[in-house]
């Protein structure tokens, strides 16, 4: 369904099929190393502080 809606993305812009297809592919190669690269995250702590930050509740 998403290479439809790239493929007629690709027909109002006047851009052929395979421009698309580059598209959709790349776009696919980005998340998968980004995704490669995230590491879980750490529940309270934001990065760059020093100390777990707390919730209202717990002040």
């Amino acid at each position: 369904m998403i290479a439809e809606i790239d493929y007629k993305v690709a027909e109002v812009l006047g851009l052929p099929e395979a421009l698309a297809d580059i598209a959709r592919q790349l776009a696919k190669t980005m998340m998968e190393r980004r995704l490669a690269r995230a590491e879980e995250a750490r529940p309270g702590v934001l990065k760059g502080t020093e100390e777990p930050l707390t919730s209202r509740e717990e002040a």
